[in-house]
């Protein structure tokens, strides 16, 4: 899966400040766009990276990010077989 090729420019800016900790009235300040939008590009990004929540949503673009570096880990395997990441 490459994240970053199934996002949209937008979604992708979206994605950066999440894993920055901005909340959804930080990143629509930012974005100079409305909350309402933010949560909506929010649920497509959810949706694509197969999640349903912010944390989620970091930890699966930090796996796919580092998945060279984790490949192999016993433990990442475990939570990548049983969907945890």
């Amino acid at each position: 899966m490459d994240i970053k090729l199934r996002l949209t420019q937008r979604e992708k800016q979206i994605l950066k400040l999440l894993c920055e900790g901005k909340t959804n009235s930080q990143m629509a300040r930012n974005l100079q766009i409305s909350p309402k939008t933010v949560e909506s590009n929010l649920t497509r990004v959810y949706r694509k990276l197969g999640v349903n929540n912010r944390v989620a949503a970091v930890a699966a673009y930090f796996v796919e990010l580092n998945r060279e570096k984790i490949k192999g880990n016993p433990y990442i395997e475990v939570c990548l077989e049983r969907g945890w990441i």
